[in-house]
């Protein structure tokens, strides 16, 4: 048993040896391998750049154009906003769901043809010709669209949505 302990004492040894001479070699196989080049490096001359944006588009003007621009003498059209829902409807496409009146206000509840309802005041824009609520009733609503036609005459029309009431049958 002395025996196996004095040969793993001395293999063990061996393996610490065979290690350190590795980590030794290794490291002057980089120091005599990889001379300094520190005394070489000349440093380069860097200009100066300046940039010329003549005949080439602005990089940071966005691609789409969302700012006013003028139509006419004098005229300016409105920003480019993102439609909402309602704006995606054609008028007839929509139904009128409900009217809540209180407190001097009145909102109407539109349906779209998935099912979904929207809740809309006086003002709210409404369907691709960009129609507004004009008037919230008790039974109704009026929406105004103007229409602008090829020859360049815009006229106002008024559409009316009116609320269907279901009856109740009594068996």
């Amino acid at each position: 048993m002395k025996v196996t302990m004095k040969r793993r004492r001395k293999s063990a040894k061996n393996n610490v040896l065979k290690f350190a001479t590795v980590i030794f070699l290794s490291f002057f196989t980089v120091v005599i391998a990889c001379p300094v080049y520190a005394d070489d490096v000349k440093e380069k001359e860097v200009g100066t750049y300046s940039y010329n944006p003549e005949g080439r588009p602005d990089p940071f003007k966005p691609l789409i154009e969302t700012s006013r621009k003028k139509v006419g003498v004098g005229v300016e059209t409105k920003e480019a906003t993102p439609l909402t829902a309602l704006e995606k409807f054609s008028i007839d496409e929509l139904k009128l769901a409900g009217i809540v009146t209180g407190n001097g206000k009145s909102v109407a509840m539109i349906e779209d043809t998935q099912g979904k309802c929207y809740p809309v005041s006086k003002g709210t824009l409404i369907g691709p010709q960009k129609g507004r609520v004009k008037e919230i009733l008790a039974d109704k609503i009026i929406i105004e669209e103007k229409v602008e036609y090829v020859s360049g005459e815009t006229k106002v029309k008024h559409k009316i949505m009116k609320l269907h009431i279901e009856s109740e049958e009594e068996p």
